[in-house]
């Protein structure tokens, strides 16, 4: 079964059948950005959520090799190791910095793999990467929730043991009045931090399952 991998991607199959007419609308129609390119590194081909997300028409995209998508950010020699290790393996996986058009970083988790025909010879080079910015943001927003409400629970606790010491012992002997409104303004402080991280964690259920534009 011959494949070639042409310029226009309308042509992207050069053989007909179902199977291929069914391969060809999954790859349109899945949210998870697919690239296509030449052996040597060369973009074929984008889906049309990869156009989107990184904002680049087809026509900008064909030819480009895949450092022109990919985040200065990265170490230095991510690209090249990505591209030896997929040769080489068949395929690379892990996480990597995309930019867009307009200049935006955002983080993927990729997959690469090397095309290879009956012969075992290798014709084209995929890549399907998962845009991971929501979960990212999920992450570091369940880890300030962790940092912050931990200690906070602690100096609650402490602070009612004062609170309960004081009283037993009757201390402080004068400014008792001004003392108890100290205390109670600590108190409703905590209690809108804890209020401000409940809210943040409700964002963890609140989600609902769109890409992010």
């Amino acid at each position: 079964m011959k494949v070639a991998l042409k310029t226009g991607y309308s042509q992207f199959f050069e053989d007909g059948g179902i199977a291929r007419l069914l391969f060809a609308g999954v790859i349109e129609s899945i949210h998870d950005i697919v690239f296509i390119a030449y052996c040597e590194d060369r973009i074929v081909y984008a889906n049309p959520a990869a156009q989107k997300r990184f904002g680049y028409s087809m026509t900008e995209l064909q030819g480009k090799k895949s450092d022109f998508i990919t985040s200065p950010m990265n170490p230095s020699y991510l690209t090249r190791t990505i591209y030896k290790e997929t040769v080489e393996n068949g395929f690379w996986q892990g996480e990597c910095l995309n930019r867009t058009k307009s200049g935006d970083d955002f983080p993927v988790y990729l997959t690469t793999a090397a095309v290879r025909d009956h012969n075992h010879r290798m014709i084209a080079l995929t890549g399907i990467a998962k845009d991971t910015t929501y979960l990212k943001q999920t992450m570091l927003s369940k880890q300030i929730s962790h940092e912050i409400g931990n200690p906070l629970t602690a100096l609650s606790s402490l602070l009612q043991v004062m609170q309960h010491q004081f009283q037993k012992e009757k201390l402080p002997p004068a400014g008792t009045r001004d003392f108890e409104k100290y205390f109670n303004k600590i108190f409703v402080e905590i209690e809108r931090i804890n209020q401000l991280l409940k809210q943040m964690q409700s964002l963890h259920y609140s989600y609902n399952l769109e890409e992010p534009k």
